[in-house]
């Protein structure tokens, strides 16, 4: 799946060119965390560049994968939309990208639901951390 090469454009700056796309990774040594830019997209404070470089495996897999195929939402217990809608094959593929979103710290602290655009539910979680 990792078809982004990573090429380092200064200190702290790497970017990845694919199939049209840019995703570029900048560290920001006052707060030690990383921002990755892809796609009309941003991911803030991911806590490391291995993070980063995953988040956006991920993002150019879900992104490829995006045409006809099922989309998926998270939901918390109160019913808000945390984060974007994104399209995955299957269940097990959408739970993948929740675990990504879980090492990125993008995933809500209150109990939360996966839903498909259709409203079935996926699965449903306490905690996050549950998903490990």
């Amino acid at each position: 799946m990792d078809a982004l090469r990573w090429s380092a454009l200064a200190d702290g700056v790497w970017r990845a060119e694919v199939d049209g796309g840019v995703y570029e990774i900048r560290h920001d040594p006052a707060v030690d965390t990383w921002t990755l830019e892809a796609r009309g997209r941003t991911w803030r404070a991911l806590p490391s560049l291995d993070v980063a470089q995953e988040v956006a495996v991920v993002a150019h897999g879900v992104h490829d994968s995006d045409r006809g195929t099922t989309r998926y939402r998270v939901v918390t217990s109160a019913g808000a939309v945390r984060g974007e809608e994104f399209g995955a094959a299957d269940d097990d593929e959408a739970v993948q990208v929740l675990r990504a979103r879980l090492r990125s710290g993008n995933l809500p602290l209150a109990p939360f639901r996966l839903l498909t655009h259709e409203g079935r539910v996926v699965g449903s979680w306490q905690r996050a951390v549950e998903l490990r």
